[in-house]
């Protein structure tokens, strides 16, 4: 059936500090059956990630304190067991941020602001089971 997700229900990281796109993230994804874990800065991320690991992190690349450029290099520094799959959420949709987000580690991008269905159809490329 159309709408149905591909990919098992997933532990997905949301690192945003808009509680607008916070909301909308979750109730997006937790309509798909997946379980969603919400901080707002990239220093709760690594500590939320350290406490319990994800199937895939969504980063807002332009968080207030600890920014997801550098939360993201220092996340991929201490993977051990595994690389957990990171999706770059960007306002700024300039050419070449794809790129950019790419080559500092992520291994997706979405431009703002996230539409459901490229979001859903995203997880099930990078999650599939």
């Amino acid at each position: 059936p159309v709408g149905r997700p591909k990919v098992r229900p997933l532990d997905i990281l949301v690192a945003e500090d808009d509680p607008v796109s916070q909301r909308y993230l979750v109730h997006a994804l937790q309509r798909q059956g997946h379980t969603v874990r919400v901080v707002g800065d990239g220093q709760e991320l690594l500590c939320a990630w350290e406490a319990a690991r994800a199937d895939v992190i969504l980063m807002d690349m332009n968080m207030p304190g600890m920014d997801g450029w550098t939360a993201m290099r220092l996340l991929r520094e201490r993977e051990k067991q595994g690389r957990v799959p990171i999706v770059a959420l960007t306002a700024s949709a300039m050419k070449g941020d794809k790129e950019r987000c790419i080559s500092a580690g992520a291994d997706a991008y979405l431009p703002k602001p996230v539409l459901k269905r490229d979001l859903l159809a995203l997880l099930d490329t990078l999650c599939a089971a």
